[in-house]
């Protein structure tokens, strides 16, 4: 079948960063991912928004090593994964220990500069504050079902957290850090399980037509009382809640087509969340709420050439606003331009708002992204 023929020649898609050497000699590269932005609020600016170091080796006949380097702004480092892959077990297991990008969703495991869009997905920075991180333990199998191939994975994680880059999705001047002031864990004591974050998915891929595919997938991530949960008391002082949960689930549908006599091709992504949390609030004395929370975000994408592509993106999500869910917005429209396998130049616009107190505006950026050396990494089914 054509999905099981593209599965098992394009293992990049399924592993980070596959080394080409035996031994112990790292496979190194490198993402250079500036940007330029105009709207009417900041004006025009320029910025190196991402330096990416990425490294990888085998470490013994079962697996490998590798590690993600970032520095945001070429200000910061921050290492958003770090992990031993254990890829050559019986039965079609693998095992991934350390710190990762948490399967869940189809895009959560794609770094920003490889998103089809030039901004990252708006709703899940809304919802989550970013792309989910973890540091635990993940279990995945790859199965079929009948002509079907099929995976899924459990993950256990002691520490977790969404990993962003600004607290706007669409400013990437501010903040940075590894929670973005979205999902944060923690406790005030010895933690046991209940403190732990766990998570879950499952994906198929079918084929469609001579030469296409679509993929399915659900995904859940839930804490019983991992979550922290920060607020200003009555003297204005920062304090944080423990013991608090949360639990969010994930449908993704993907499609891809391409066309059989030209570099013509079709791919278009929608995914949908439902996120619940507890929040601390004091109003007098501490109170626990927990709104709950949906979004959807989609994009498409048209490939012209085999150096230029467009495409269309939005999303609409719930804010938790004074005590109610109050709706924010994105749309946009991106063209890209391959100058070569290493080179990419990448012009857009977006229009709306990430909160729903705000007026809607047009933000204009330009993107320019450069691969140096071996890039590789992401599941991104």
């Amino acid at each position: 079948m054509l999905v099981n023929l593209l599965l098992f020649s394009m293992p990049a898609l399924q592993d980070p960063v596959m080394p080409r050497t035996s031994g112990v000699t790292p496979e190194i590269g490198m993402v250079l991912d500036g940007l330029a932005t105009w709207d009417k609020e900041s004006g025009a600016g320029t910025n190196l928004r991402m330096m990416e170091l990425s490294v990888s080796s085998p470490i013994d006949p079962f697996g490998r090593a590798y590690a993600i380097v970032e520095f945001p702004g070429a200000e910061e480092v921050e290492v958003p994964e770090a992990a031993f892959v254990f890829s050559e077990l019986p039965d079609n297991w693998e095992i991934r220990a350390g710190r990762l990008l948490v399967d869940f969703g189809k895009w959560n495991t794609v770094h920003l500069h490889d998103l089809p869009t030039i901004h990252d997905d708006p709703v899940r920075a809304g919802l989550l504050g970013g792309r989910l991180t973890g540091t635990g333990l993940e279990l995945h199998r790859w199965f079929g079902a009948g002509d079907v191939p099929m995976r899924f994975s459990l993950g256990f994680f002691s520490d977790f957290g969404a990993h962003g880059h600004s607290a706007d999705s669409h400013e990437d001047h501010g903040d940075h850090g590894d929670h973005g002031g979205g999902l944060v864990s923690g406790t005030s004591e010895a933690a046991g399980l209940r403190d732990w974050g766990f998570s879950g998915r499952i994906t198929a891929q079918h084929d469609w037509g001579s030469n296409g595919w679509f993929q399915w997938g659900l995904s859940g991530f839930t804490t019983p009382q991992g979550l922290a949960s920060s607020y200003e008391d009555g003297a204005g002082d920062d304090q944080t809640a423990y013991g608090l949960s949360s639990k969010t689930f994930g449908a993704d549908l993907t499609f891809r087509r391409a066309s059989v006599d030209s570099s013509k091709w079709t791919m278009g992504s929608l995914e949908y969340w439902s996120h619940s949390a507890d929040q601390a609030h004091f109003d007098g004395s501490l109170e626990i709420e927990r709104p709950g929370l949906n979004g959807l975000w989609g994009v498409l994408e048209q490939g012209t050439s085999s150096a230029w592509s467009r495409g269309i993106h939005g999303g609409v999500w719930e804010v938790f606003e004074e005590d109610e869910n109050e709706l924010a917005g994105m749309v946009g429209i991106h063209l890209n331009r391959h100058l070569s396998e290493f080179q990419r130049l990448r012009f857009g616009i977006d229009y709306g708002k990430d909160d729903p107190e705000e007026e809607k505006t047009w933000t204009v950026a330009i993107q320019w992204s450069s691969f140096l050396g071996a890039h590789r990494h992401g599941m991104d089914w």
